[in-house]
């Protein structure tokens, strides 16, 4: 929540609504996790599994937005490019890559055929 460069006091991260917000985005990371682990193990529905991966990619898509807003609070970052804070080696990492990884599966998957046995 606090980037670089930003110091909180501790009374403000005891605040109940900060802490209401944390509570929130836990509980979006389980849900997030268990929808992952659903359409990755416990269904075969190819239409489900490519919902959940492109539902996941939606996901980490808003997070990369929402990290950029936050990870440049300074003044003077909000007159760069928005594509050179956006090339930043952590927010491609934690999030550029699993977009490119899901849409790609998404697009790409097929029934798997079945072989034939004479």
């Amino acid at each position: 929540m606090a980037g670089e460069g930003v110091d909180l006091p501790a009374s403000v991260m005891q605040h109940p609504f900060v802490v209401h917000v944390m509570v929130i985005d836990m509980g979006k990371n389980f849900l997030c996790m268990a929808l992952g682990l659903y359409g990755a193990l416990l269904t075969s529905h190819l239409p489900t599994k490519k919902a959940v991966a492109l539902l996941l990619a939606c996901q980490s898509s808003w997070a990369m937005f929402i990290a950029w807003g936050f990870a440049s609070p300074k003044a003077e970052d909000a007159t760069k490019p928005y594509l050179q804070i956006m090339m930043s080696p952590l927010l491609i990492g934690v999030c550029g890559i699993p977009i490119l990884l899901l849409v790609s599966a998404a697009l790409t998957a097929s029934e798997p055929t079945k072989s034939k046995k004479k």
